[in-house]
């Protein structure tokens, strides 16, 4: 069973009102489409961040434990997603789709048995999904966040004063060469999006718009052009 499109759902997401739409969102689309889910961090992966700067560890422990932290919120997904199974191999997410059922990966023995890519925060779930979706040979990569897309400025850091303030726009694509300009994506995406040919990031605030991207290849999002 040929898997088409992996969906990464940012972790950003379950500190909002959408998660539930969403997801059933993604087990509708399940129906006409192969799909695997690659879950974010999360606040779980929080909860690492803090302990990190406590207790000054090492990032490759830290690294370990946010991968964990993605077994974790892909089973809150999971509980969350109708119709949903979760897998922690790729032969085991072929099988879910063969019964119908929406794959959603639970990735740490996948990676710990593969350990593919730098043990640093500059790898986070962003930069995993596409390890993933490389080795799968998925046609797409859609990453799910709680922003529109790639902003032309980053919205946390705009000037307090609002005299001559000069407002983000929504870049509708960006080149991989520009990808490290900036901040919604990891440093190491780009590196680890090499051999996939298509690539998206929408806001999962509006699950409309990834229905539109599967059933008409383009919604309201930022496409990266490789």
């Amino acid at each position: 069973m040929t898997i088409d499109t992996v969906i990464k759902i940012g972790g950003s997401l379950s500190a909002g009102e959408n998660l539930h739409s969403l997801m059933q969102t993604v087990a509708t689309l399940a129906h006409n489409h192969n799909l695997l889910v690659v879950p974010g961090g999360g606040g779980f992966a929080d909860t690492i961040r803090y302990y990190y700067r406590k207790y000054q560890l090492s990032e490759i422990t830290s690294h370990l434990m946010a991968i964990l932290a993605m077994d974790q919120y892909g089973l809150l997904l999971h509980d969350i997603t109708p119709h949903s199974q979760p897998v922690r191999a790729i032969s085991e997410a072929r099988q879910a789709l063969a019964h119908k059922q929406l794959p959603i990966l639970l990735p740490s023995t996948l990676l710990f048995n593969l350990d593919p890519l730098p043990h640093s925060w500059s790898v986070t779930s962003d930069s995993l999904a596409a390890y993933i979706t490389r080795i799968i040979k998925a046609r797409m990569l859609v990453l799910i966040k709680d922003v529109d897309g790639i902003l032309s400025l980053d919205p946390h850091r705009l000037p307090a004063s609002k005299e001559k303030q000069i407002l983000p726009v929504l870049l509708r694509s960006v080149s991989i060469s520009d990808l490290h300009q900036y901040k919604c994506v990891d440093s190491y995406f780009s590196k680890a999006l090499e051999g996939i040919s298509e690539c998206w990031i929408l806001n999962g605030n509006h699950p409309e718009r990834l229905t539109q991207l599967l059933e008409q290849g383009q919604a309201l999002g930022t496409q990266i052009r490789f």
